[in-house]
């Protein structure tokens, strides 16, 4: 009986997509309140996206890749808001 080895070369392009902020709610909010984030491209896995108020970054309780919810930081206020996911700023 032989074995054969065989080695498959896959090459694959592939774009990622920039993340991109639709709409966000409440319009304001406190400390420790929750913020709904709505866009496109977002990841699913929470760990792998980053929300930044006022160049703090909030806490993420959830997302998918078209919402994310996160909790307002101290000494945060609403804006400026931007996403981070896959190397990306929205």
């Amino acid at each position: 009986v032989k074995n054969r080895v065989f080695s498959i070369l896959f090459l694959a392009s592939f774009i990622i997509a920039q993340p991109l902020i639709n709409f966000i709610e409440p319009a304001f909010g406190g400390i420790g309140s929750t913020v709904t984030i709505s866009g496109n491209n977002f990841s699913s896995t929470s760990i792998e996206n980053t929300v930044f108020l006022s160049g703090l970054e909030a806490n993420i309780l959830n997302s998918t890749e078209n919402e994310i919810i996160v909790s307002v930081p101290y000494g945060a206020y609403y804006t400026p808001i931007s996403v981070y996911t896959n190397g990306l700023y929205a």
